[in-house]
Formats: C-alpha cells, sequence, structure tokens
C-alpha cells in the first residue's frame, strides 16, 4: 500500500499539484555517488564497548553511484530529505525559495571509520541515542514509518532498539503544512526494570564557509572534560563564534553554557541566510559546536567524506551539557542514568531563515535580530509561520514602539527604532510573550558552578563511588566493580556503592551474591527505593515470588520509583495469571506515568487473555498513535489480528533478530511463555529484506538466530514439550555461528540448559561469549577450551585466541590460519609476533598478507611496521609512499611510521658522517604526506624536536652555526611548550647521539 501511495504522490508533485498550505509526503529513489562500507568483523570481542554490535572493517577510495530509498517531506516552503537505510539520518533540508540548504546536502555517501562501529558518513541531521556517539545504528538500516496526520501534516517515523543499553528510542519528523518549519519529536524509553546509561545529541550538519558566524549564546564552553573556557571571545581575544577565526589548533569540540538560552543558529551573511535550532531549556540545554580544524589535519576530511559539497561544521543539542569524557568525572559535568522504566519525551525545531544580519533571539515563530547603533536599534524578524500580532519595544521598561504585524511565512520584516538612550536595556516582544528578546545580562546569564571544590576528595569513600558510578553510567562494569570495592573497603555500608555492586553482580547472574548485598542495603535502611527495587528482581529471579512483592511494594513508597515498581508488582500477577490484580497494578503505574508502554502493554495483555477483544484493541490505538514502531505492541496486536506477515513487514532494521529477542523478552518478564515461543520461532519464517548499504538481500530464513530457537527451546522444555525443544535445538546447532553475539543475562538459564542437552561446541562457545560479556571471564574461558579442536570456523579460534597467552594463544592463531587466510588471521598473528618481539616471523607474515590483501590497508600498515622493526627502513617508507590509508577519526599511525622510517634513516647517516644526507633526510620526515590519511597541523602544534635535534647536528657539522642556533631555538620553544616531555622518537635520538 505504501509502495503505491508513494507512487502516486511522486506523479502529482510531477504536474506540480504541491499547493499552498498542503504537505506531502512520498518515498522515491536518489541517486548518490556511494562508498560502501563491508566486512563486518565475525570475531567476537564481548569485552568490547559497543558489544553485541559487531564493526565493520572494509572501506573503499572508489564510488559509484548507487540508487537509495528516500523519504521525502515537503510543503511549499522547505524539503526534507531522510535516509532509513543510514540510520534514518535527515539527509539534507532545504529552504525553496531561494534554493539553498538549511541542513548540508552531501552528494556522496562516502563512508569512513568514525563511528562506534566503524563506518560514517557527514552531512544532514543525526540522532544518536545510548552510551557514546556515533551511535551503532548511525550508518545502518532503521525501522521507519510514514503518515498522513489529520492536522495536514506528513510525518516519518524511525525508531531502534540500541542493544548496549537495551532502550527504544522512536524519532517523528513531522512537517505541518502552513510553516516553514519542521520538528523532530523524540521519544526514549527504559523498558528494563534496571537504571541504564544516558546518553543522547542530535548532530547536524551545516556547510563551513569563511563568512559563517556562529551564534551560541553563553559565557564560556567546556570540553568533553569539562574543563571551562571563555566564549565567544576565548582567552586569547579570538571570537570563536565566527567561523574563520578558528584557524588555530586541532580539531574544535565547544560545549557552550552560561545562558539560560534555547537556540542556536549558523548564519552566513555574504548569502544573508541562515538555519536555526530551537528547543525549550529544560528539554535541551547541551549545546555544542564541533569543527575539524582549519590546518590541512582537519581540512583533509573535506575530501574523505564528501566529493563536491565542501567542508562542514557540526551543531549539536544534547540533553546534557557535555559529551563528557572520562576525564569530566572529576568536574561537575559528570555522566546521567536512566531510571529504570522511564520514558523522555522532547521536541525541537529545525528551520531557515533569512536577511536579518543574525540572530538575537529564536523560536518556534521566527527569529529576530537586534543591532544597536549609537541611539538607533534595527530589529529584525524572520517568521516561519504567520505572524498576526503586535511587536512592542521597551527601554528600560518603558514601551517606546509598537507595530500590529500582518506577515507571512518567510516574509521579512525590518524597522529602526530610535532614539534610543545608549545605556537603556531593550526587551524586544512579540504578541503574549510568544517571542521575547531582552538585553539585560541578568535576564539570561546564569551563576551555575563550573569547577569543582579544590579540596574535594577523589580517594575518599564518596569519591570513588562516584568513580565507580560513573563508570557503571558508561557502561564499564568491570571497571565500575572495581572502584565501587575499593570505596566499600572503606565504608563497608556506602548505600549508594552497595546499589551499584548489587545491580553488577545481577546483570551478570550473580544472584546469590547479589542478594547479599541487596540485603545488607535493606539492613541499614529498610526503604530505601532502589535497594528494594534490585531486592525484588533478585527474589524474583530466585523465584522467591513474595519476596520479590515485598520488595517492589516498599519501593512503591517513592514516587519516584512508585511507576516502575508497580509495572513489576503487575508482572508477578502476571505471572500467575491474576489479571485483575494485574490490571490494578498497571492503572496504577499508569496513574503515575499516563503513557507508560509497559503499563499499556500489560493492559493490552489483559484484554486479550480476558475475551475484551474491542478494549486492547482501543489501547493498542493509544499506542499506535503516538508510537507506530513499538514493535511489541504491535506483536500483541498481531495475536488478536493473525497477522503475522503484517508485524514482520515492518521490521526493516539490520537486525531482526534482535527485535523478536526483545520481544520474547517482555512476554518473559509477564510469565507470557507460549507468546515468547511464537515470536522467537518467528525467525523461522521467510521475509525478503535487504541492506541497501552493502547491497545484499537476504531472507529471515538466512538471518534466523540460533540464539532465538535456543531461547524457544528452552521455553517448550519448561512447558515439558520436550521433543519439540529437541528439535529446535537440533536446528540451532546447524545454524551459522557467524556473527552470533548473546549479550541479555535473560538468555543463561536457556544456554545453560542446552549445554547440559548436548555436546555441540556452538553451545559451549555462545554461553561463553554470554559469560565473557557479562564480565565471567574465568567461566568463559573454560567454557571455549572445552571445545576443544572441534570448531571449523577459523573465526572461533580467533575469538578464543584473545582469551588465551603463549603458546595455547599461538596454536589457536595457526589454527584460525589454517581454515581461512583472511586478512584478519594475518593481522592477528602478526600483532601476536610483534607482542612478542618476534619481529622477523611478524615480516614473514604481514609481508605475505599484505600481497594478499592490498586493500587492507590496516595489514598493509602493519607490514610497514615490521619493515621499521626489521631496520629496513627505506623500504618502510617506500611501502608507505605507495599506500593510500583511509583513517579513522584522529588517526596519524601511518604518518607516524612515515616520520619513524625517515628519522631513523637520517640517524644512520648521521652515524656513517653523511651529514647532507641526514638534513635532507629529516626534511623527509617533515613531510605530512596526506596518502597517509593525515593532515598536517598547524606548525606550533608539530612536535619536531627529535628532526630539529638532529638536523642542529647536521648543521654543526656542516659549518652552518645559524641554521643549527635557528633549529635549536625551535627544539627550545617546544620544549618550554610541552614542558619537557619527551616523545619515544625523540628521545631514542637523544640516547643515541649524546652517549
Amino acid at each position: 500500500m505504501y509502495k503505491i501511495f508513494g507512487i502516486l504522490t511522486a506523479i502529482a508533485l510531477s504536474f506540480n499539484v504541491l499547493g499552498q498550505n498542503s504537505a506531502s509526503l512520498r518515498e522515491e529513489t536518489v541517486k548518490l555517488m556511494t562508498y560502501p562500507y563491508s566486512d563486518p568483523n565475525p570475531v567476537a570481542q564481548p569485552a568490547s564497548a559497543i558489544y553485541p554490535y559487531f564493526t565493520y572493517d572494509k572501506y573503499t577510495a572508489k564510488g559509484k553511484e548507487e540508487e537509495w530509498n528516500a523519504v521525502v517531506l515537503e510543503n511549499e516552503y522547505i524539503k526534507v530529505t531522510l535516509l532509513p537505510s543510514v540510520g534514518g539520518k535527515i539527509w539534507g533540508a532545504t529552504e525553496k525559495s531561494i534554493g539553498l540548504p538549511f541542513l548540508y546536502y552531501n552528494h556522496a555517501a562516502k563512508f569512513r571509520l568514525v563511528a562506534m562501529r566503524g563506518p560514517w558518513t557527514s552531512g544532514g541531521l543525526e540522532m544518536n541515542f545510548g552510551v557514546i556517539g556515533h551511535s551503532p545504528t548511525t550508518s545502518s538500516p532503521v525501522d521507519y514509518f510514514t503518515r498522513n496526520n489529520p492536522d495536514g501534516s506528513v510525518s516519518c517515523f524511525i525508531a531502534s532498539t540500541e542493544l548496549i543499553t537495551r532502550t527504544w528510542w522512536q524519532v517523528e519528523v513531522n512537517l505541518q503544512p502552513d510553516k516553514a518549519y519542521f520538528t523532530t519529536r523524540s521519544t526514549w524509553y527504559n523498558p528494563t526494570p534496571l537504571t541504564r546509561p544516558y546518553y543522547h545529541w542530535m548532530t547536524a550538519a551545516y556547510p563551513a564557509t569563511d563568512d559563517l558566524e556562529l551564534f551560541f549564546p553563553g559565557q564560556y564552553y567546556i570540553g568533553h572534560g569539562g574543563d571551562p573556557h571563555k566564549f565567544p571571545i576565548n582567552e586569547a581575544g579570538r571570537d570563536i563564534s565566527k567561523y574563520a577565526n578558528n584557524n588555530f589548533g586541532p580539531y574544535k569540540s565547544y560545549h557552550v553554557l552560561g545562558n539560560y538560552n534555547d537556540f542556536f543558529a549558523a548564519y552566513y551573511p555574504d548569502n544573508q541566510f541562515g538555519s536555526v535550532h530551537h528547543s525549550p531549556y529544560d528539554e535541551k540545554p547541551g549545546m555544542k559546536i564541533w569543527i575539524w580544524g582549519l590546518s590541512r589535519q582537519g581540512m583533509i576530511w573535506e575530501d574523505l567524506l564528501t566529493d563536491t559539497d565542501g567542508q562542514y561544521v557540526e551543531l549539536q543539542s544534547g540533553r546534557l551539557y557535555n559529551q563528557a569524557a572520562a576525564e569530566s568525572n572529576v568536574t561537575p559535568f559528570k555522566q546521567f542514568s536512566f531510571e529504570p522504566y522511564a520514558t523522555d519525551h522532547w521536541t525541537e525545531y529545525w528551520y531557515p531563515f533569512k536577511e536579518t544580519g543574525g540572530v538575537a533571539k529564536a523560536n518556534e515563530y521566527g527569529a529576530l535580530n537586534v543591532v544597536r547603533d549609537g541611539d538607533k536599534c534595527t530589529i529584525s524578524f524572520c517568521p516561519v509561520q504567520k505572524i498576526d500580532d503586535e511587536i512592542i519595544v521597551k527601554a528600560d521598561g518603558k514601551v517606546i514602539f509598537s507595530k500590529h504585524l500582518n506577515i507571512n511565512v518567510l516574509q521579512i520584516w525590518k524597522e529602526v527604532v530610535s532614539p534610543i538612550p545608549a545605556t537603556a536595556e531593550i526587551q524586544v516582544v512579540l504578541g503574549d510573550y510568544k517571542l521575547v528578546y531582552s538585553d539585560a545580562p541578568t535576564d539570561n546569564r546564569l551563576s551555575r558552578p563550573v569547577t569543582p571544590p579544590a579540596d574535594f576528595d577523589h580517594n575518599s569513600a564518596y569519591g570513588l563511588y562516584l568513580q565507580g558510578q560513573q563508570a557503571f553510567y558508561m557502561n564499564n562494569l568491570a571497571e565500575a566493580d572495581s572502584l565501587l570495592q575499593k570505596s566499600l573497603a572503606l565504608e563497608p555500608y556506602a548505600i549508594p556503592a552497595l546499589r551499584n555492586l548489587a545491580t553488577i553482580y545481577y546483570r551478570r547472574g550473580w544472584y546469590d551474591k547479589a542478594l547479599n548485598l541487596a540485603q545488607t542495603i535493606l539492613s541499614v535502611n529498610t526503604y530505601d527505593p532502589e535497594g528494594n527495587i534490585i531486592y525484588g528482581l533478585i527474589n524474583s529471579n530466585l523465584g522467591n515470588n513474595t519476596d520479590a512483592m515485598d520488595g517492589f511494594s516498599i519501593a512503591a513508597l517513592t514516587a519516584s520509583y512508585r511507576t516502575a515498581a508497580n509495572i513489576l508488582i503487575a508482572k508477578e500477577y502476571a505471572k500467575k495469571q491474576q489479571w485483575r490484580q494485574t490490571l490494578a497494578y498497571a492503572e496504577k503505574a499508569l496513574s503515575q506515568d499516563s503513557g507508560n508502554l509497559d503499563a499499556l502493554l500489560l493492559k493490552m495483555l489483559i484484554f486479550r487473555k480476558t475475551g475484551r477483544k474491542d478494549d486492547a484493541e482501543k489501547i493498542y490505538g493509544l499506542i499506535e498513535k503516538e508510537y507506530p514502531l513499538f514493535h511489541t505492541a504491535r506483536f500483541e496486536k498481531s495475536l488478536l489480528s493473525g497477522d503475522t506477515v503484517g508485524f514482520i513487514s515492518l521490521i526493516r532494521n539490520e537486525l531482526p533478530y534482535q527485535t523478536l529477542i526483545e520481544t520474547a523478552d517482555w512476554y518473559e518478564s509477564a510469565g507470557c511463555t507460549d507468546e515468547a515461543i511464537k515470536v522467537l520461532t518467528l525467525s523461522l519464517h521467510c521475509s525478503e529484506q535487504s541492506n541497501p548499504v552493502t547491497g545484499k538481500t537476504f531472507r529471515y530464513a538466512e538471518n534466523k538466530s540460533p540464539i532465538a530457537l535456543i531461547r524457544a527451546a528452552y521455553l517448550l522444555h519448561f512447558q515439558g514439550k520436550e521433543a519439540e525443544a529437541k528439535q529446535l535445538l537440533s536446528t540451532a546447532e546447524t545454524l551459522p555461528t557467524h556473527l552470533v553475539l548473546p549479550s541479555r543475562t535473560e538468555t543463561l538459564p536457556a544456554l545453560e540448559w542446552a549445554v547440559n542437552q548436548s555436546p555441540a561446541w556452538q553451545l559451549k562457545y555462545y554461553l561463553a561469549i554470554l559469560n565473557a560479556s557479562l564480565n565471567n571471564t574465568d567461566k568463559a574461558q573454560k567454557l571455549l577450551i572445552q571445545c576443544g579442536n572441534q570448531p571449523d570456523d577459523y573465526a572461533f579460534y580467533l575469538t578464543r585466541a584473545s582469551f588465551l597467552n603463549g603458546e595455547d594463544k599461538l596454536a589457536d592463531l595457526l589454527q584460525a590460519e589454517k581454515l581461512g587466510q583472511t586478512w584478519r588471521a594475518g593481522l592477528a598473528l602478526s600483532n601476536y609476533y610483534e607482542q612478542a618481539a618476534q619481529y622477523e616471523k611478524m615480516l614473514e607474515t604481514a609481508k605475505k598478507y599484505s600481497s594478499k590483501y592490498p586493500d587492507y590497508d590496516v595489514i598493509s600498515m602493519k607490514y610497514a611496521s615490521s619493515l621499521l622493526y626489521t631496520g629496513q627502513y627505506r623500504k618502510c617508507a617506500d611501502l608507505l609512499a605507495g599506500m593510500t590509508v583511509l583513517p579513522g577519526e584522529g588517526s596519524a599511525e601511518g604518518h607516524d611510521l612515515w616520520r619513524k622510517a625517515w628519522l631513523y634513516q637520517a640517524l644512520e647517516s648521521f652515524r656513517k658522517g653523511q651529514y647532507k644526507q641526514a638534513l635532507m633526510q629529516t626534511g623527509k620526515a617533515r613531510e605530512w604526506r596526506e596518502n597517509l590519511g593525515a593532515g598536517k597541523p598547524y606548525d606550533e602544534d608539530i612536535d619536531c624536536r627529535a628532526e630539529d635535534f638532529l638536523s642542529a647536528l647536521c648543521c654543526d657539522k656542516l659549518n652552518n652555526p645559524s641554521k643549527a642556533a635557528e633549529y635549536r631555538a625551535n627544539e627550545n620553544k617546544i620544549n618550554e611548550r610541552l614542558g619537557n616531555k619527551k616523545e619515544e622518537v625523540y628521545q631514542l635520538i637523544i640516547n643515541n647521539l649524546t652517549k
């Protein structure tokens, strides 16, 4: 139906039937020069920060024109294009009257190694939810749904489950018929009973031109580390809100704050055109400017990421003040958490404006600029919806100007108001305070502290707890465990540390240890709400229903945990099929959170179970209106209608089987075993899916999940259906282990049962990887060793090798090579020999694989390293000169190898008395060869002390004292800047030439 609608819409548009005050939506094909990514990494990395996702490792410098499915939203004023196959990214947005983009439109899909999982491409507007950006789905297909709304607007919904945090997000991109803005309405839901990490930023790209001005009201900016700096005039006196003034230093990350502000904007004076983002401060306090850097270090990325559209900047909006790195945790700007069963909503406005000369204030009504010149004040306003209202100007609280405005969308209004005393504070008000601008400092500036107390002890019990909490919020459970243990060693009854540690043990499936900690919490404070939640969860998993109900009931006394507690109580009753009580507690949860998805799902389930089909349909109508891609509700609807095919049809994301498992998890949590089995076995059905990025079309049956089938088999066993359980388990054993990455604690019992039913190595392997992901490393290693040499998959041996050392590790690497001489096996072997300082073997291995896989620069780089280790410096340099490296963000390995290869040659030449030759070679070391993936930074940011030191000695020998002095002066200058901290190659040369 949707394809037919799209075709008809496209035909209508081709005849210019898009009239005034109408909005259209269509799916169409767009052609982009595409540089695809490929080669998913089959080697399990359960300790990785992105697990259970895998990475992609193949990129290309050769592009070809490809067709992409696009969703286009359009009205009289703007056109917005989305690509569901690239994370649902808004690929670009254009103001139609002058044809300029107000979001950067990239005519090339040029995937490069930038994101968490590798592939990323620039431009448009990217949605990031989870732990850190760029998020796991940023370049892969997501679920999407399009709709024409009763109010005449059109919407495209995009959604995904973020598997690291187990949270679900949806963004509705909406375009109204009579507005020059589009909105993104985001919903983020934690459908789990546990606290999860919290990270969200919208990343918008804008063309980077010399005239670009950035309007970010604020007093200062902080970096990823939380360190404060002045803004917009920095400590060096530069106005860094002007793009051209950022011609210093490396990449820029300015998280701007210090004003109570709800907008930011980009403006291009040469075209009198710009772009605004607006959202209420309480919804989006985070505002960030990202600039690649104006030296070649940053500008090299222009060619790496686009063909024809030039450099860009990113302006980002976030739920928190900064994208906090680990070092930010010792500042006020820490990580944040997502509470159990919590739902967050926020709406953002994105639009073009023109001819105002800049922006002083902007919101959903339009962009206002106020420019004072002596006793004159020029006021310009670009509306993005029709305005029929009064505008007034006040000076020191007295009205000095008023006028009734009746202007259309994007119709510019401008007025010069005078005379105004130079010292007067001005306020501009549109209508009934629809838009308010004030230049009084007290109206906007904030006093929030931005530095930590100087005497705060980060190694105190509380300080260590905070560090552990922050590691916990970043999903680094091993580090969190260690830090929390240290905190408890100093204060054994610190309840916050006990809570976090109990949660970590619960997530690992260590229920007895977790229960002991939870009981300790309640022995100190019986009413601690989070302690009662974790106490209830542990007891529920241990089958202690009464204790579980007790924990949840006491947690419900605290308002902030009441919704979660009532949902958990409702599920305990659902397990016993006591539907009246289940409904009562679902209603209690809804009284606290009227739109809570779990509570609504429980009501829908209850009504279906009790024969109230019409009531169940009504609940689904409520959910579908807001969340058409919430698949658990869609599956529940399919149980009412019998339309399983319809349910499967909208699961269009990269990993559809994960959607099935996530849906089954919900039914298991409510004790609905039959429904869980049914959804898990849907992976046996055929439904064509396509990944437009890799061009691969597959069928569900070829993409089915052995984990889903094992889970279903276990549930059938639980029901006493042993023959069916055995058949499913047997099927699961025959499926490839390729990219099977179990991660859920809920899967542990099923895999432990399966391992006891069958000797198949695949089952032990899955259980080992799951245990490793839960930091049960010793158990994982034992299970992998028990697999022996049965596996016939090279990826298994590369995985197991990562758990072993010495000869055992080498044996697995050699077995991997024997089974599949892939570049991955060659790289792993080369790394082993490198770490063992067996450089000749490293050279032999890397050379062989570099020759066999010339398109993989990672193995060619390893070959270059082996040449360096074995003293073949010129050969290393010659190899590097002919390479083309497609780098990752911040990568400089190729340049580092190039530099060392020439410096070591220069050192040899100097020892031989070949001083001119040595001087030439230090000159080669100073070169930044962009074919190696790194552009040259500004001279003042380069550490060339090794080159200067050796060059000065050469000049001494060549009787050129003035040049030698020049080199030494530069060396000393860098020493002062870097505090005499010496890099490895510099120290090596000093040691060799000053003995």
